[in-house]
């Protein structure tokens, strides 16, 4: 089996069936063989039901007083105790901590459900279409300070490591002002987002920087225009090329590790909402009913959605955006990691780490 899996990792589509095989043997082959040895058992050993009772009798018990305790203690913090406040955090319903009972080393962070309150908004702030920042802070006496977020889309690789100092960078690079009511704060047209702090609280204010109407016009370097046959590897039907119609406006959401059937086992609500987006003549969604998840982290998943492979077999391969691009579109790539995808996922794609 190892041997079949280092043959084939399953992220190609015209081999998913033999992937999926693969699978259902590591599943089939441990349980048979389970079975395999109860039945030897009981063909071989006298009173083997009553002891396989027993067993299980005995296993219950310590499944059930294990689930208690981690039930009794399961909100507990280092020193014996977790501080928070009734009214502001309670836990939801009856939780069961199973994960506990798996053993030493594995992932282990399964707490119970949690609601907490909202915390009250004390600063309202916000960015006009001429790049003027103004900000309401409502706890008084307090100096409102500005931290101006570096813009890093023009940084070289080199700079986008997250393992050699990338987070240090960002805060280094982070300007910090001084906000006046009186005084106009005007923003660069290249700065996309601040971080508003006023006495204990704070905010993110972002915006879609520069302006459309200040963007120059992109025109892409010859030996990676996504135009040309000799640098591209996707198919882009003729129909397209030489349509005069309108360019559609296009969203790319990707769930990470998520199958499209288990989105529709698991997150039912969801995908009512999308299907309600969907309407003729205004907006289609389109579902790639072939995706899987072909990795067990976000790298591999992403590679496979962005790239069309996981270990890309040409230096320089260039995401799925960059089509898009190419092509005249303005395009936008947002997640809630604080690395860098191009970097972290492709970096090692390319052989100059000055390539921003």
């Amino acid at each position: 089996m190892a041997g079949l899996y280092k043959y084939d990792h399953g992220e190609r589509f015209e081999q998913h069936g033999f992937y999926n095989l693969l699978v259902f043997l590591a599943i089939y082959i441990p349980l048979n063989l389970v079975l395999g040895v109860l039945y030897v058992l009981w063909r071989k050993v006298d009173k083997f039901p009553a002891y396989f009772a027993v067993a299980v009798l005995v296993g219950g018990i310590y499944v059930s007083v294990s689930l208690m305790h981690y039930r009794k203690v399961f909100d507990q913090g280092l020193r014996g105790s977790f501080d928070y406040s009734l009214d502001e955090c309670t836990w939801s319903g009856r939780n069961v901590p199973a994960i506990d009972l798996l053993p030493a080393g594995t992932q282990n962070f399964w707490a119970g459900s949690m609601h907490c309150k909202s915390e009250p908004q004390r600063i309202d702030a916000n960015i006009d279409e001429n790049g003027v920042l103004t900000v309401h802070c409502e706890t008084p006496g307090s100096n409102v300070l500005i931290d101006i977020l570096p813009e890093t889309r023009e940084w070289p690789l080199r700079d986008k490591d997250v393992w050699n100092g990338y987070n240090n960078l960002i805060i280094n690079r982070t300007q910090r002002l001084m906000y006046y009511k009186d005084l106009s704060f005007v923003l660069n047209d290249t700065t996309q987002a601040v971080v508003v702090r006023c006495g204990s609280s704070s905010t993110l204010v972002s915006r879609v920087a520069p302006p459309v109407s200040k963007l120059p016009v992109y025109t892409p370097p010859q030996d990676s225009d996504t135009r040309t046959p000799n640098t591209t590897s996707i198919r882009v039907s003729p129909d397209i090329l030489h349509s005069n119609r309108k360019s559609p406006n296009v969203i790319y959401l990707m769930l990470d590790a998520v199958s499209r059937r288990q989105f529709h086992r698991q997150l039912p609500r969801s995908a009512h909402i999308f299907r309600t987006f969907h309407q003729p003549g205004v907006s289609q969604i389109m579902e790639l009913f072939r995706y899987h998840s072909v990795g067990l982290n976000t790298d591999n998943n992403t590679k496979a959605m962005f790239l069309g492979d996981i270990y890309p077999k040409k230096r320089n391969t260039l995401p799925i955006w960059a089509y898009f691009r190419d092509r005249g579109y303005i395009t936008a790539r947002v997640e809630a990691g604080c690395g860098d995808w191009a970097k972290d996922c492709n970096g090692h794609n390319y052989q100059q780490q000055d390539f921003a």
